[in-house]
C-alpha cells in the first residue's frame, strides 16, 4: 500500500481568528452555561399563585433510581396553596418542574389539556435533553408533574 499522511497547515483565512476543536468546545460550554443561567433567571415570583406547589408528604425520592432500587414504594404528594413563609424557589417543592411549566404555558396551567396529558408534556419538556441517553441517573419531576 502506498499510504501517505499529509498534515496541512492550520492557518485561518484573513479576517478570521484561529480556532481549534478545543477552543470551539470551550466556546460551546460557555454558550450552554450562559443559556442555563438565563433559564434560571425566570421571574418565578409572578407565577407563585398560578402554578401549583407540591409537597412530598412521605415516601419521596421514588423517582430516583438509586433510591427505588434500595427500597421501592409509593410517594404521597399533595398540592399546597402558596404561602410566602414556606414556598420559595429552590426549596424542594417542585420548583424545577414549576419553572418548566412557566416556560411551556406562559405562567398558567393549560386549560386545553387534561391533567394526565399536561403531566406528560411537562415531564417530556423537563427531561428532553437526557431522554435518549443513559447518562442521567434520575428523571426529574416524575412525581411533581402529577
Amino acid at each position: 500500500l502506498d499510504v501517505r499522511i499529509v498534515v496541512a497547515p492550520r492557518k485561518a483565512a484573513p479576517g478570521l481568528e484561529e480556532r481549534s476543536s478545543t477552543s470551539m468546545k470551550e466556546r460551546l460550554r460557555e454558550m450552554l452555561a450562559a443559556e442555563d443561567a438565563a433559564k434560571q433567571q425566570l421571574p418565578m415570583e409572578a407565577f407563585h399563585r398560578s402554578l401549583p406547589w407540591r409537597f412530598c408528604f412521605c415516601g419521596g425520592w421514588m423517582d430516583l433510581k438509586w433510591c427505588n432500587e434500595l427500597w421501592s414504594g409509593c410517594a404521597i404528594t399533595i398540592n399546597i396553596a402558596f404561602h410566602e413563609g414556606i414556598c420559595r424557589d429552590e426549596c424542594g417543592l417542585a420548583t424545577s418542574s414549576r419553572k418548566w411549566a412557566a416556560k411551556l404555558w406562559n405562567g398558567g396551567m393549560p386549560r386545553h389539556l387534561g391533567p394526565l396529558r399536561a403531566a406528560q408534556f411537562l415531564w417530556g419538556a423537563e427531561n428532553f435533553d437526557a431522554a435518549a441517553t443513559e447518562e442521567r441517573l434520575y428523571w426529574a419531576g416524575s412525581q411533581d408533574h402529577c
